[in-house]
């Protein structure tokens, strides 16, 4: 059995490194400390050896088991670690263990419903329809979404011994788990990797945010809407894109996920699913009507910029009427998409 290891480039030589070359490298101790924080967050916390403050809270993740614990007729797969070095991240070295989910069985269906990208635009076009009527976008994000998630069925994996820190093997007394070279895990939350991570966390987020009201649309995959607030909200894997009418609707979905989630908030709405978008929802310009007069308005309007079309998409609302960013060749092939999305939310 195979057991990967990601390289991460070094940042002065710029080399490919491997985790091997890493733990015995000139930062060695600073990734030996991020990969024992690693076991340390997936199992059952550590650091009794540390300074309080630098302790780690466990997820209760994984437990680490004897070779004989391993159910019959039950597949092991490996172990895989990526590395990467984030300078603005407290955690500057970080190593993600992440689960062989390629050899592991699960036989339902797998997929997790997501918004594309033509629907994404959609809702972002109808904030500025909306916008004279008090609509706001803004933009969530859960944090190790497809981690801690409770499984039904779970599965098992086992890890090089010469992977696992020292301060791990003392804490947790691994010394007499060891075969062959390997200690074996028994994986009981969702971790990156394993086929049913996405779709378990869906499935928990649903159950989570029903209590408070939001249900996702059906027919409409990655689109909610709540059952009594005009709140809509786009989710794509652990990205929200929420359209609301007064902040405290917006409070009121933070609240809720808040509840059982760490999400970070960005009410600005300027980054989502890798698209920029520069909101300005009320300037107010000068004008002719149709007859000619000077009058008012309220300009409404975003300039979205996608990196896969690398020029500036835009809409904006004036006089009761929306402009889409749209070309019309682009909307003569969705207009059947276009119109089910539309009948889908009222």
């Amino acid at each position: 059995m195979q057991h990967f290891v990601n390289a991460v480039t070094n940042p002065i030589s710029g080399n490919k490194e491997s985790l091997d070359s890493l733990l015995k490298g000139d930062n060695a101790s600073q990734w030996t400390t991020s990969l024992a924080n690693e076991f340390f967050r997936l199992s059952r916390g550590g650091g009794k050896t540390r300074a309080p403050t630098d302790s780690i809270t466990g997820t209760d993740t994984i437990f680490f088991i004897s070779k004989q614990q391993v159910p019959a007729g039950k597949k092991v797969t490996y172990s895989n670690f990526l590395c990467d070095i984030k300078p603005l991240k407290k955690e500057t070295h970080r190593v993600r263990l992440t689960v062989g989910g390629d050899r592991l069985d699960y036989f339902d269906d797998a997929s997790s419903p997501a918004v594309g990208l033509l629907e994404t635009k959609i809702h972002l076009n109808s904030v500025i329809s909306d916008a004279h009527k008090g609509a706001r976008y803004m933009c969530l994000d859960i944090a190790n979404f497809y981690l801690n998630n409770p499984m039904d069925h779970f599965q098992y994996m086992k890890i090089p011994v010469k992977y696992i820190p020292q301060e791990v093997m003392d804490e947790y007394d691994l010394h007499s788990l060891v075969c062959d070279g390997y200690v074996h895990v028994e994986i009981r939350k969702g971790m990156y990797g394993l086929k049913e991570a996405g779709i378990i966390a869906y499935r928990r987020i649903v159950k989570k945010l029903q209590p408070h009201g939001y249900q996702p649309v059906t027919h409409t995959p990655g689109l909610w809407h709540h059952t009594s607030l005009p709140t809509t909200f786009t989710l794509a894997v652990d990205d929200f894109g929420v359209k609301y009418f007064r902040h405290n609707d917006a409070l009121h979905l933070i609240q809720a996920l808040q509840q059982t989630y760490h999400i970070t908030i960005d009410w600005t709405g300027s980054k989502y699913c890798g698209l920029t978008i520069n909101w300005n929802y009320a300037d107010s310009i000068k004008d002719k009507d149709s007859q000619g007069n000077s009058k008012n308005y309220n300009y409404y309007w975003a300039h979205i910029y996608d990196p896969l079309i690398p020029s500036f998409s835009s809409m904006y609302y004036k006089d009761n009427v929306l402009f889409l960013g749209f070309p019309y060749s682009t909307w003569l092939e969705n207009q059947r998409c276009i119109s089910f999305w539309l009948e889908s939310c009222i």
